[in-house]
């Protein structure tokens, strides 16, 4: 607390805002020294950023509204004292806590400093960035590991049902309006990676020693998916948008390098 620069503390909330300053820094030092699927870490998140276990079908169009995805939020159990700072307050927090990585963001002057965390088009940016370099990390473990455990043909075999063809159809789209092709892979869809992980063969195989338990990197990706769909829409990100793609791609590109290594 004594690091902190910007005014963060409510002095009629003052139990609230230290207890939501402790949260943060807990939750940033708990993913630092557990494994990111520890059960232990898993079940201590979970009263801080909600249940997410069972499959969600998302509604996208809803969700490009903030004030439904804070909805959902608060359904599924996101604990809202830990961010109710200023946008300042709370990114220092943060990154105190270790939940920024700041030193590939694009957004950060010579000394390390933000640049405006409270602009909201340069928080947006910054969100769809760290997102678009998790999905090529995920993909790219995705393509490792499955022809590490299946072959080079994997897609042919171990695809939920019409997916592959899906791919296919946009990728001669693609070709068809005269734009060069991309890897089959490229067109998957974000919910299509929870997908080939959790099916039964594939997480038996090549992802249950990664991820520990199928309900628990289900849960990680359904807390990203509507921070994903607001970012892929240009919308607002909210801080509590921030903080859940803080946690979940800090924990999933932790343990893909961690089985990488």
């Amino acid at each position: 607390m004594e690091s902190m620069t910007r005014p963060w503390l409510h002095l009629e909330h003052a139990t609230s805002s230290t207890n939501a300053f402790a949260g943060l820094v807990s939750i940033g030092q708990n993913i630092s020294r557990l494994r990111p699927f520890e059960p232990s870490l898993v079940d201590q998140l979970r009263p801080n950023l909600g249940d997410w276990r069972d499959p969600i079908t998302f509604a996208e169009k809803p969700l490009i509204n903030p004030l439904s995805r804070l909805e959902l939020y608060r359904e599924r159990g996101v604990d809202p004292t830990l961010t109710e700072f200023t946008v300042a307050a709370f990114h220092e927090g943060t990154s105190i806590a270790g939940l920024e990585a700041r030193e590939n963001d694009e957004h950060t002057d010579a000394s390390n400093e933000t640049v405006d965390d409270g602009d909201e088009f340069v928080r947006a940016e910054r969100a769809f960035a760290q997102l678009r370099r998790f999905e090529v990390a995920v993909r790219n473990f995705i393509v490792e590991v499955m022809e590490g455990a299946f072959g080079a043909h994997w897609m042919k075999r171990q695809l939920p049902k019409d997916m592959r063809d899906k791919w296919a159809d946009k990728r001669q789209a693609e070709i068809d309006a005269g734009r060069e092709p991309r890897s089959l892979i490229e067109y998957a869809d974000f919910s299509d990676y929870r997908m080939i992980i959790e099916r039964s063969d594939n997480w038996k195989t090549a992802f249950k020693f990664v991820f520990r338990r199928p309900e628990d990197i289900r849960e990680s990706f359904q807390r990203l998916n509507p921070v994903r769909i607001a970012t892929m829409h240009s919308r607002i990100v909210t801080l509590d948008d921030e903080l859940l793609l803080m946690v979940e791609t800090t924990r999933v590109l932790k343990a893909i390098r961690s089985k990488s290594s």
